[in-house]
């Protein structure tokens, strides 16, 4: 106890002044010496303070002595939440242990999730670990415990994920594709029951979703192995101007006859690492000149998250094409005939046909400039210099319609109003 209230006055005097990292040294000894006092909550409770600053300034090396501590803590008090996180985390890039240790965390941590004890933990009394264990049979005798919900944005576990829409943006008639990568830095290949990705617009949920029915031999992770999970859905011409966005994806690990962890991603993925490492693949690519989209499927730092798309209207199927003998006299009125074509598979209503000047102009020409359709009647300065809406009625599959437009003064071009479907319209520039 003496130990401890020193400590703390430390820590007291390097807060006062600013010293963050000296004040980080001081509780995580205060946290061992609660260890040894097996204070563990109290232990427990300063290690994970801790243990977010060495996370942000990767500090690895010791994050792993500190979390090594932790999973000792939360075994000996029986935490299942703690030390499900502790173990996955141990497991993780940022953990600097061996492999056989980390093979020994990881028949613990599936021993947990199967609703089983899992072994002693090492350098633990042997007296406090035989109550422990007890400790660990009521646990698992509890019923409504068995589901946990992880924020692995707060860590640095052992799967990462990373999602991204194939396009900035999607024309509406266009199947919305998105593409979610996992990778595990497990020692041995790990498997998962659910994978669900949240967007924006709920009511696309349904189809971002992969569970054990859709096949068991896609839902297993091989160590060090980049897989890809794609999705696609066709997204509904309300929402034409719209963003979508991925709010979030959640992987189920274990299962509902044992014990069930959900991991959750924000956004379209990533951890606490994964700001520094996506700056230092960027950097690396820029300084050796590496083709990223030729060795993205290989390279986990090189894929890129896109977490949003644009929903845009389709690409009209009706062309405009101009006919006309150039040049274009003073005074004349200059005769320019138009072929409208509809390449649509349906009928095209209410076709529009808008003829004036070229948006961006001088001015000026708007003011010399007169448009007709008709050559029989005299155009003189009370002829506008646009005619809009000129209505050329439905376009069958196939079919075009011949016009012609007159103008005085200047060359101009035109412009069509076809619809993008049979009821709605949608400008488009030929």
């Amino acid at each position: 106890e003496l130990i401890i209230a020193l400590l703390s006055n430390a820590v007291a005097q390097f807060k006062k002044y600013k010293c963050p990292r000296m004040k980080s040294h001081l509780m995580v000894q205060m946290g061992e010496e609660y260890y040894h006092a097996k204070d563990y909550t109290k232990a427990l409770k300063l290690l994970d303070y801790v243990m977010c600053d060495y996370r942000t300034e990767r500090w690895w090396d010791l994050l792993t002595a500190i979390l090594s501590t932790a999973v000792r803590c939360a075994y000996l008090m029986a935490s299942v939440k703690d030390y499900i996180i502790y173990s996955m985390e141990l497991l993780g890039r940022a953990s600097t242990l061996k492999e056989e240790q980390k093979t020994r965390i990881e028949k613990n941590l599936f021993k947990v999730l199967m609703n089983e004890i899992p072994d002693a933990e090492p350098e633990c009394d042997p007296s406090c670990a035989g109550a422990a264990r007890s400790l660990w049979s009521d646990r698992m005798a509890l019923v409504g415990s068995n589901e946990f919900t992880l924020e692995v944005q707060d860590y640095v576990l052992f799967i990462q994920c990373k999602a991204r829409f194939l396009s900035p943006s999607f024309h509406v008639d266009q199947p919305i594709k998105l593409q979610v990568f996992l990778r595990a830095d497990c020692p041995h290949p790990v498997s998962f029951s659910k994978l669900a990705v949240s967007l924006s617009n709920q009511e696309y949920n349904q189809w971002c979703v992969l569970v054990e029915s859709s096949g068991p031999e896609n839902m297993r992770l091989s160590p060090g192995k980049t897989t890809c999970y794609d999705f696609s859905f066709v997204a509904k011409t309300e929402d034409v101007g719209k963003k979508i966005e991925m709010t979030g994806i959640e992987m189920m690990l274990g299962s509902d006859s044992g014990r069930c962890v959900f991991l959750s991603w924000r956004g379209a993925g990533g951890d606490a690492a994964s700001t520094h490492e996506g700056l230092q693949a960027s950097r690396s690519s820029r300084r050796w000149g590496r083709n990223i989209e030729e060795h993205q499927e290989l390279d986990w730092d090189s894929l890129s998250i896109q977490q949003s798309t644009m929903i845009i209207s389709r690409v009209p199927k009706i062309s405009v094409q101009l006919s006309h003998h150039p040049p274009a006299l003073n005074n004349e009125m200059y005769c320019i005939s138009l072929t409208v074509k509809s390449q649509e598979e349906d009928v095209a209503r209410d076709v529009k046909l808008t003829a004036g000047l070229k948006p961006g102009q001088d001015a000026n020409l708007s003011q010399t400039t007169h448009v007709m359709l008709s050559g029989s009647e005299v155009c003189d300065d009370s002829a506008p210099a646009l005619l809009p809406d000129i209505p050329l009625g439905d376009l069958q599959p196939g079919q075009q319609v011949h016009t012609m437009s007159l103008f005085k003064d200047t060359v101009i071009v035109g412009c069509v109003d076809p619809p993008t479907d049979p009821t709605t319209q949608t400008p488009t520039q030929p």
